[in-house]
């Protein structure tokens, strides 16, 4: 059982990812204009192309939206959406500290995630479905601003002025709504990671802490 538990595990944790990536993958295979055409000259089934590309480009498209997020995103220390999350990991640092105090071991605030996650095990599917989120939300807001650009791109000529305006600004609204919901998942992954960490480690102390003590004896 505890194979077949494992097994099961690693499969949602891939499910989680493939999500992720073939989402916004999807929205730019569908938007794009040789996907068709790039579709018919190679030997494969709709749906098998339809899933191979919208990985690809799910891929490259996850890479401009990290390089774009990483130059926008505020610095952690000054990130009020982390507020929380600081506040645990810290808790959760203390916790390693004084476990590993006596083999003098110094452990970096980085690698607090690693250790919780194998920490965790199978407790970690909070942490996959926000990473997931997250990825998809980011993705999703690369996907708007290319969709946006190649309307454009191919309907510049036929269209008024306000038209450009109209897709320039949704398309720049849907990114900026997709950012923020990657804004709000970014630290909720971390964040629930810690907290099923704590709540681990608050059930290793119950029992000892729930036995009632017996009045002595007269």
């Amino acid at each position: 059982m505890d194979f077949i538990s494992k097994v099961f595990n690693v499969l949602k944790s891939w499910f989680y990812e493939l999500l992720a990536v073939l989402v916004p993958g999807s929205v730019i295979m569908a938007i794009w204009p040789w996907g068709v055409t790039l579709q018919r000259h190679i030997n494969l089934s709709s749906t098998e192309s339809l899933v191979v590309f919208a990985y690809i480009a799910g891929i490259l498209n996850q890479g401009v939206g990290d390089l774009v997020t990483r130059r926008i995103d505020p610095p952690r220390a000054a990130n009020k959406d982390y507020k929380t999350c600081n506040a645990l990991r810290e808790q959760v640092a203390r916790i390693v500290g004084q476990r590993l105090s006596a083999a003098q071991v110094q452990v970096p605030d980085s690698a607090l995630l690693g250790i919780c996650l194998t920490q965790v095990e199978g407790k970690r599917e909070v942490y996959d479905k926000f990473v997931a989120l997250r990825d998809m939300s980011r993705g999703l807001m690369v996907a708007a601003v290319v969709g946006g650009a190649i309307t454009l791109g191919e309907r510049y000529n036929s269209l008024q002025a306000w038209q450009v305006a109209a897709i320039i600004a949704l398309s720049v609204g849907t990114a900026v709504a997709f950012y923020s919901r990657y804004r709000r998942y970014q630290p909720l992954a971390e964040q629930a990671l810690y907290e099923v960490f704590l709540a681990m480690e608050l059930k290793t102390l119950a029992p000892a802490s729930a036995t009632p003590s017996l009045p002595p004896k007269p």
